[in-house]
């Protein structure tokens, strides 16, 4: 963990921008009404940001590795395994819909459930497929 902590509030600083400027150019360009071209990309600016939230938080939990290929493995993770992002996705939705229109209470059972889901997910479906089980043991065993 404490080698990691630099990097990871590096990368939250990283990501906090980028959010915080999509979300500010979409609030604008819809008061605007500009052209649907902007906003598509946009979004696809969101899409990807959301993506390297989900899959590099856990390989820097996991792994002892760098921004850049953090950064890489990612993108690469998101895009190869689509049909593991969007579950993902649909489980935090799915998430936020039991809040906003089930049960309040769902805001302490619902991320321990997604939580879960989402790191079986990502770790044991996607991320370990492409780690040698000796680089495994070694991070496992520090």
């Amino acid at each position: 963990f404490k080698l990691n902590v630099k990097i990871s509030f590096l990368y939250w600083m990283i990501l906090l921008v980028g959010f915080s400027y999509i979300g500010y150019s979409l609030y604008s360009l819809t008061l605007l009404n500009t052209s649907t071209l902007v906003v598509v990309a946009l979004y696809f600016g969101l899409v990807e940001l959301s993506i390297l939230t989900m899959y590099g938080f856990v390989l820097l939990a996991k792994f002892e590795i760098n921004i850049g290929e953090m950064i890489m493995k990612s993108l690469l993770y998101g895009h190869k395994h689509i049909l593991t992002t969007i579950t993902i996705i649909s489980v935090i939705g799915a998430n936020v819909w039991l809040i906003i229109y089930v049960h309040p209470l769902f805001i302490i059972v619902g991320f321990g459930i997604a939580g879960y889901v989402i790191s079986r997910l990502v770790l044991e479906s996607v991320v370990l497929k492409y780690v040698d089980k000796e680089e495994l043991d070694r991070y496992d065993g520090e």
